[in-house]
């Protein structure tokens, strides 16, 4: 009889312990984002909420942020929108 009960968190040859929420590591600090910071996403945001790889970096390089975080910012200002839209309806 062939046990096929396989648990993905469980395996055995990671250097690295994975916690029970699925994270490796310790988790990393929230990142503030300064007021000019702020503003210069919600400009680019209001142009386009989707911007090119170009816009990302020049954003992050404009910011002293990593493209990273720009990223990670427009995908949360999208669900906030879409989330709004839908409360809304």
């Amino acid at each position: 009889m062939v046990n096929n009960n396989h648990n993905k968190n469980n395996n055995s040859t990671s250097p690295i312990p994975i916690k029970q929420d699925g994270r490796r590591g310790p988790k990393r600090p929230r990142t503030i984002l300064t007021t000019a910071q702020r503003r210069a996403f919600k400009a680019s945001f209001e142009i386009s909420q989707k911007p090119c790889r170009k816009v990302r970096e020049t954003l992050a390089k404009e910011t002293g942020l990593s493209v990273r975080i720009v990223q990670v910012w427009f995908q949360n200002q999208r669900a906030k929108v879409s989330k709004k839209c839908i409360y809304y309806s």
